[in-house]
Parts: structure tokens; sequence; C-alpha cells
């Protein structure tokens, strides 16, 4: 009988959070680093590094710097799944 392969480990996290953000502009403050992983939905992202608004749609995922403040914003409604890395 063939096996399936394993799949892919994860780095342990400090911590794990499941969210909504309803439509509308927000600022959020960011202590470790984070992965936000989009469930449904698309959201427009303004971090420290982008001198522009760039726009992730489920299942694509984003990296937010240890230590800094980012813009997010949705037209509607949108789940994610964020991670938290103390590096």
């Amino acid at each position: 009988m063939a096996r399936s392969p394993a799949a892919p480990s994860s780095p342990p996290t400090a911590r794990s959070t499941l969210g909504i953000i309803t439509a509308g502009t927000y600022t959020f403050g960011v202590g470790d680093r984070e992965i936000v992983t989009l469930i449904a939905g698309e959201v427009e992202v303004k971090r420290p590094v982008d001198t522009d608004w760039v726009k992730f749609a489920a299942p694509q995922a984003f990296e937010i710097q240890a230590n800094c403040e980012y813009d997010i914003r949705t037209y509607g409604v949108a789940e994610y799944l964020c991670d938290y890395y103390k590096d």
C-alpha cells in the first residue's frame, strides 16, 4: 500500500488567533512577527516595507515584521489566521 507524503511541518509558534475584519481601514500594532493567512475574502495591506497598498486574497499569506504598525483595509469581510513568532 502506498503511503502519502507527510505534511510539511511548521515552526512552533507562541500562539495563533482566528479573526474577522469587516469593511473599513484599520491600523494594527505588532509586537511579535506575524504571518497572516487569509481564509476567506481579500484585503489590502500597507506595511512599513511597502510604498503602496498590496492586495492579498484567500488563501494567500503575508508577513508583518516585529515591533511595527501596519494598515489593513477591506471592502467586504475577510477571515484570517494569524500566527505569532518570537524571533
